[in-house]
C-alpha cells in the first residue's frame, strides 16, 4: 500500500502565471491521488487568489522582495512539525532557500523537491545539496540545467497535462480569425504578429487579427497606435483579459505563438492543441517539443510567419487537418492521466 504524503508547497510569485498553473494542476494532481496536499504563499496576490479558489489550506510567506524572513521560518517551521510534512516542493528559488534553511533548523525531517517552470537560468548553488529530485515542465528547462552542471540523475521532465476538448471547426465567415493569446509584453512578440499581419493585408482583406490577454508592459494603446501606422488597425481587435481562454481559442481558426523568448512552459500553446486549432509559433522555449517543425518559425521572422499563414488561408482543408493532427498530440503525450501518473512517481520515488 502506498503512504500518504503531506506535502507543503512554497510560491512567492505575485501573479497567476504559468508557473502558479502548474504548481496547482500539480498539486490537484497528488490531491486526487490521496495526498495531503498545502501551500505557503503571498497573501493579497493573484497566485493567493488561485490557489485558494482551488480549496487548499494555506500559510502566509514573505515576498520575494522582503528578506527578513526569520519570523517566517519560525511559522513555518510550527506548521512542518504540526502538519508532519513530509516534503516541501520548491516553485522558486527564493523558496528553494527557505527550505533549505528549514532543513538546517531541525523539528522534523523532510525532503525537498524543486520544482522549476519558469525562464530564469538556474544556478547551481549550495542549497542544491538538499535537493532530492528536480521536476522541470519541459525539455529546454532540464537542458538549462544540464548546461549550469547539475547531474541529469536529479531532473525528471513532467510535462503539463490538459483536458480533451471538444474541436470546434469554423467557416470563414465573416472572415478568417487570426489569435494570440498572451499577456502584453514585449517578449510575446505582439509587434511581428502585427507586422505578420500587415504583410497578409496586403494581399488579402478577408481576415480579423485578434489579440487576447492582460497589459502588462505593453499597453494595447501602443499596439493600436502602431497598428494605424501599419495601416491594419480596421482589421485589429482587442479580447483584453480572458477569464476563459478556451473559449477565446474555440472563437479562432488559427493560433499564434509570436514570443520572442520564454515559453519554456507554454500553456497557450496546450490550449490550441487540444481545441484542434492549427498553429504557428516561434521556436522558443519548449515549442519545438510540443509542435510539429513545418509550423515554426524563427523569432521576429515576420515574414515567415506571414507564409506560413498564407499557406493555411490558401489550402483551407490544412488548417482542420493540422487541428486534429495537434488534438491527438496532446491527447497522447500531454493527457491529465500521464501528468497525475509521472508526478506522483517522483513524490513517491525520492
Amino acid at each position: 500500500m502506498k503512504k500518504q504524503l503531506k506535502i507543503l508547497n512554497l510560491i512567492d510569485i505575485p501573479w497567476n502565471s504559468a508557473l502558479t498553473a502548474y504548481a496547482v494542476e500539480q498539486a490537484q494532481a497528488l490531491r486526487k491521488k490521496g495526498h495531503i496536499i498545502y501551500f505557503g504563499t503571498v497573501k493579497d496576490t493573484l497566485c493567493h487568489e488561485t490557489i485558494k479558489k482551488n480549496n487548499f489550506q494555506t500559510i502566509d510567506i514573505p515576498s520575494r522582495k522582503n528578506n527578513f524572513i526569520l519570523p517566517a521560518l519560525m511559522e513555518l517551521r510550527k506548521f512542518i512539525i504540526s502538519k508532519h510534512i513530509d516534503i516541501i516542493n520548491a516553485h522558486t528559488g527564493k523558496t528553494q532557500t527557505m527550505a533549505f534553511m528549514l532543513s538546517l533548523m531541525g523539528g522534523k525531517n523532510f525532503k525537498l523537491i524543486r520544482t522549476k517552470t519558469d525562464a530564469k537560468t538556474p544556478k547551481i548553488g549550495f542549497t542544491f545539496k538538499r535537493v532530492k529530485k528536480i521536476i522541470t515542465g519541459s525539455q529546454a528547462i532540464e537542458k538549462s540545467y544540464i548546461s549550469a552542471g547539475l547531474n541529469p540523475d536529479k531532473i525528471q521532465t513532467v510535462y503539463q497535462g490538459i483536458p480533451k476538448q471538444e474541436p470546434i471547426f469554423l467557416s470563414s465567415f465573416p472572415a478568417w480569425r487570426v489569435g494570440i493569446l498572451a499577456r502584453l509584453d514585449p517578449v510575446k512578440g505582439h509587434k511581428y504578429f502585427l507586422d505578420a499581419a500587415s504583410i497578409i493585408l496586403k494581399k488579402r482583406k478577408d481576415l480579423k487579427f485578434i489579440i487576447a490577454g492582460a497589459e502588462a508592459n505593453i499597453t494595447f494603446q501602443n499596439l493600436k497606435k502602431y497598428a494605424q501606422e501599419l495601416k491594419i488597425d480596421k482589421h485589429l481587435e482587442y479580447a483584453g483579459f480572458i477569464e476563459e481562454p478556451i473559449k477565446f481559442i474555440r472563437s479562432c481558426h488559427i493560433g499564434i505563438i509570436a514570443s520572442i523568448g520564454s515559453e519554456v512552459v507554454s500553456r497557450a500553446l496546450l490550449e490550441w492543441m487540444s481545441c484542434a486549432k492549427a498553429v504557428i509559433a516561434t521556436d522558443v522555449g519548449c515549442v519545438p517539443e510540443m509542435l510539429g517543425k513545418n509550423y515554426l518559425v524563427p523569432p521576429k521572422n515576420s515574414a515567415l510567419m506571414a507564409e506560413k499563414i498564407m499557406n493555411f488561408l490558401d489550402n483551407k482543408e490544412t488548417i482542420e487537418s493540422a487541428g486534429r493532427e495537434n488534438k491527438k498530440i496532446t491527447e497522447k503525450k500531454y493527457n491529465l492521466e500521464n501528468f497525475e501518473r509521472e508526478t506522483e512517481e517522483v513524490f513517491l520515488g525520492i
